[in-house]
């Protein structure tokens, strides 16, 4: 990776949470300001948490 998301991948190793870190890498990754909610729901819709 190219270090942008060492702060969320330092969080998963700690906590293993999948939402944590949807909500980490939000203003990272995407521009949409809705993505970390985007990416919880899909998630859930398919019982990945």
């Amino acid at each position: 990776h190219n270090g942008y998301y060492n702060k969320a991948l330092a969080g998963f190793k700690q906590d293993r949470s999948p939402v944590n870190f949807a909500r980490n890498i939000h203003g990272i990754y995407a521009t949409s300001p809705v993505y970390a909610n985007s990416l919880i729901s899909i998630m859930k819709q398919y019982d990945l948490l």
